[in-house]
């Protein structure tokens, strides 16, 4: 099957799920040097995200079969209490049919728990935010990446900066010393693009501009609209779904695209055998969407496209957007 990678190469991606076998002794070896900088002091250097590539994790199959496929979503799409709407109707069904065992979708507001419930077998899998996908991997070598959400045409999606349309800022400069809100400091499209935007344009958080953290998406938006901020993070999907409902949108202007994000990736616990992996991961790709019956399966409003193999190069640049955000002189961000 066809798969989408940085350079938008169609490829063939084998996914196997597996299950790491630590290496402890050569992994204190290597990683000792790297504690400390010439000062004594950590060195982040060593320590982030997008830093050189360490040796490839060993894992073996997991052999967990449990009966129900618990599946996290992002809040933000998962439409259960988002304005009332409803963006995956039936999908869950669908799914379990091929699947051959109950699915179920976990709505989540704090980025964290995709994290935590992949590690503690809360959940089996995921459409996991980009920015949580880096971070998970950190702490889980061996989860299985099997596909990028796809969204209209592409597996990519706009970070906007969004102003009230009565708003007297026009431009990003005007946004020097203003309050903007941000739904997470762990979320891509909702706090990290949008830091790294800022920080190019010479604004740093809390020295230039007060960050408000609201929570979700759509408290970003809200504020936004009741002015009780002067400007928000938010996502172009996150507009869509939030006029999908009865929120009235024709108050809030894009004021500038802060980046483009490989979208939500689909991932796979490692500790699941290695044939319930396989099914839950072809069962999410082949969703084909050139039918009408299965087209109607993701809702009337078109918010989502489907699925499609893909590699860890189409996430790659967003660890480098986290460090570049990390190293931001800011202080303690609270997650």
């Amino acid at each position: 099957m066809g798969s989408v990678n940085a350079g938008g190469l169609v490829s063939v991606v084998t996914v196997t799920p597996r299950k790491i076998l630590s290496a402890l002794a050569l992994w204190a070896v290597l990683a000792v040097p790297g504690c400390a900088g010439p000062d004594g002091r950590p060195d982040k250097t060593r320590d982030n995200f997008s830093a050189r590539p360490a040796p490839a994790p060993l894992c073996l199959p997991g052999s967990a079969n449990p009966g129900i496929i618990a599946v996290g979503l992002p809040e933000s799409i998962s439409g259960v209490d988002e304005y009332g709407t409803s963006s995956l109707p039936g999908l869950a069904a669908w799914l379990s049919q091929r699947i051959g065992r109950p699915l179920s979708f976990v709505s989540i507001r704090n980025y964290n728990e995709f994290t935590e419930g992949l590690q503690n077998g809360r959940l089996q899998a995921a459409l996991i935010p980009p920015a949580e996908f880096i971070r998970a991997r950190k702490v889980m070598p061996c989860l299985t990446l099997v596909a990028s959400t796809v969204y209209g045409t592409s597996v990519f999606y706009d970070a906007d900066l969004i102003v009230h349309r009565d708003s007297s800022i026009r431009s990003v400069k005007g946004l020097r010393g203003k309050r903007i809100a941000f739904s997470s400091p762990r979320s891509a499209s909702g706090y990290i693009y949008a830091a790294r935007f800022l920080a190019g344009k010479g604004m740093v958080p809390w020295r230039d501009y007060e960050p408000v953290f609201t929570g979700s998406h759509r408290e970003t938006i809200i504020a936004v609209q009741q002015k009780t901020v002067d400007a928000g993070a938010t996502f172009t999907d996150a507009l869509r779904i939030a006029g999908t409902g009865d929120a009235d949108l024709s108050s809030i202007a894009i004021l500038a695209v802060a980046g483009r994000i490989a979208s939500e990736p689909l991932v796979v616990s490692a500790d699941l055998a290695p044939e319930l992996s396989r099914r839950i991961g072809n069962a999410f790709l082949e969703l084909d969407l050139s039918t009408p019956e299965e087209r109607a399966i993701l809702g009337a409003h078109d918010l989502m496209a489907g699925w499609i193999e893909t590699d860890e190069s189409v996430y790659l640049s967003i660890g480098e957007v986290m460090n570049e955000v990390d190293s931001l002189n800011v202080g303690e961000v609270e997650e």
